[in-house]
């Protein structure tokens, strides 16, 4: 699999990640993870143009990215234990990482490419 055939699971990505900051995250748990965005010094590149106050919609229009890390690489042995199924994209499992505003999921989740969004962007989750 390469980056280009995850194309097709963007649309269907970014609307269950919605669907879940909506239902499920919480206002306070938004507003904790987006206050990593206005720390710089945290930011993945410098002088990276955001929004502290983004909407949800916005920020996956934005900043959902194609990684080429599988989703056992991405959900490492401390982030596994947080990690949740919120949904299923072609089979596959949707995770969630509480208190790390991580949304990831992949067609192969040991070798494949995988779709990934951070709450906090531009700026790493709070354990990275």
């Amino acid at each position: 699999m390469t980056a280009e055939n995850l194309a097709a699971y963007r649309a269907p990505f970014k609307a269950a990640a919605l669907q879940h900051i909506q239902e499920s995250l919480g206002a306070d748990e938004w507003s904790r993870l987006r206050e990593f965005a206005g720390n710089e010094r945290r930011h993945v590149e410098r002088n990276t143009a955001f929004d502290i106050d983004a909407s949800p919609q916005h920020l996956l229009d934005i900043a959902v990215s194609e990684d080429g890390i599988s989703i056992q690489e991405t959900l490492v042995h401390q982030l596994k234990v947080q990690a949740v199924q919120i949904a299923e994209i072609a089979g596959q499992p949707l995770y969630y990482v509480r208190g790390q505003g991580i949304y990831c999921w992949g067609l192969d989740p040991i070798d494949g490419f995988t779709l990934s969004f951070w709450v906090t962007f531009p700026a790493y989750p709070p354990n990275w």
